[in-house]
């Protein structure tokens, strides 16, 4: 009975905090130049990654300067507003919002300033800082942070979409990181079961990579009939088009390159040599969720938005600091995305217990 009782008290207070406005950055709400990080690192990714090979060095050497120059403008604008955005993101940690536990804030806070002074270093520091020791201590950093908030988004979340996603961004991470510890082991590649565990690890961590843009599409296509709704869609299916095109084109164009390509850009190699346009499916229909989202939705979905559109720009299992500072930004607020959209577990207990209980 008395156990009862406390359990009930406990439930009303959970609940009565759950409802009770945060003094900053509440999880609904993207931080500030969120949006502009991530369409900067998308930009970056698009030109450093994609034209900027693609095109070769036979070309026009003015266009091709210029090209260099907006993909290196695009990627400092992307560090910048994304340091200021994961800052933000970190003080609401402090001020308690969303609701951690004191270990996983400290934990929290320790990751950010790892993976920020990284960034910093390689953006504005000098590049010889940029030690191998350093660049793995941020991959570390960042995934860490990307399973911290994954886990946080699993636990307080209901229904099978939005728990599949959070289980997908905490398993991402978690992937990444075992293949980085085996690539770091002596004689990886002439251990047979060292070698074969990373390639387990990079291709779990690759489909779950692909998954999470895949379970992304229904999240954040709007279902409405208003005319910002039809608006979206419209775009959306604009973009579809148009990556499909693009991705076509570029296939065509490049032959045997291609794989190398996208590789460069993405990073991912599971299906890349046997069936490079396996890829197509997952990469437009995100692409078009994204574009659909950032048209149409707002609060939460376009925060969903945003932290997808992080992820697909800085690709599976990036290495540099610009990108793994995109990363882990998309982790966080994909994860906030998902606890502002799911119910609490303790509202929900509250809700289907009988009356009078």
């Amino acid at each position: 009975m008395a156990d009862s009782a406390s359990q009930r008290a406990e439930t009303r207070v959970q609940a009565a905090g759950v409802g009770r406005p945060s003094p900053f950055l509440p999880s609904e709400t993207a931080p500030p130049l969120a949006g502009l990080a991530a369409l900067a690192a998308f930009a970056a990714m698009v030109l450093n990654q994609v034209l900027l090979p693609g095109l070769g060095s036979d070309n026009n050497p003015l266009l091709m300067s210029r090209l260099a120059r907006a993909g290196q403008f695009a990627a400092n604008l992307s560090v910048i507003s994304g340091l200021i955005a994961l800052t933000l993101c970190t003080l609401s940690v402090v001020w308690g919002q969303p609701p951690l536990p004191l270990r996983r804030r400290v934990m929290w806070v320790v990751l950010s300033v790892v993976l920020l002074r990284a960034a910093v270093i390689a953006t504005l520091g000098d590049r010889l800082e940029t030690t191998r020791e350093n660049v793995y201590l941020a991959v570390g950093a960042a995934n860490m942070l990307g399973v911290l908030v994954g886990l946080h988004a699993f636990e307080r979340t209901r229904g099978v979409l939005l728990r599949v996603l959070a289980g997908l961004a905490t398993a991402l991470p978690l992937f990444c990181i075992a293949s980085v510890l085996l690539e770091l082991t002596a004689d990886v590649q002439l251990d047979p079961w060292k070698r074969r565990g990373h390639e387990w690890a990079q291709g779990l961590g690759e489909l779950s990579y692909v998954g999470i843009l895949l379970v992304s599409f229904p999240l954040l296509i709007p279902r409405g009939l208003r005319l910002r709704d039809l608006i979206a869609r419209s775009v959306g299916i604009a973009v579809m088009v148009a990556s499909v095109y693009a991705l076509r084109t570029a296939e065509a164009a490049l032959h045997n390159e291609y794989p190398v390509l996208f590789y460069h850009a993405q990073r991912v190699g599971l299906f890349l040599d046997r069936w490079p346009l396996a890829y197509a499916v997952p990469f437009c229909l995100a692409l078009s969720a994204i574009a659909t989202a950032l048209v149409g939705s707002h609060g939460a979905r376009w925060q969903a938005a945003v932290g997808v559109l992080l992820l697909f720009a800085a690709g599976y299992a990036p290495k540099a600091p610009g990108r793994l500072l995109s990363l882990a930004l998309g982790f966080v607020l994909l994860s906030r995305a998902i606890v502002a959209l799911a119910p609490p577990r303790a509202t929900l207990k509250r809700s289907s217990s009988p009356p009078g209980a």
